[in-house]
């Protein structure tokens, strides 16, 4: 199994893109997505869709565009979370 991470921080939308994107954002809107995809992973995880379990994680990726707008630490609080599961 394998999750994508959309960060979602675009200055603009490219041409070809699909998904959904925040051209105007500032600490605290980070703050918010960091703090609600925290809670969408552990929610995935206590109950994920299929109620087999996960199988078992082997990659994350970052995308949409932006994930280098995060700092080391922001990172690293997202992926403490896949930790606890």
């Amino acid at each position: 199994m394998f999750s994508y991470l959309h960060i979602p921080f675009c200055r603009q939308k490219c041409l070809y893109c699909k998904f959904a994107l925040t051209p105007e954002f500032d600490a605290l809107r980070v703050r918010t997505y960091i703090d609600a995809l925290k809670r969408e992973i552990a929610e995935f995880f206590r109950n994920p869709p299929d109620k087999g379990g996960t199988g078992g994680l082997q990659s994350i990726y970052f995308g949409g565009g932006t994930p280098s707008i995060l700092t080391g630490e922001q990172i690293r609080e997202i992926l403490d979370v896949f930790g606890e599961y």
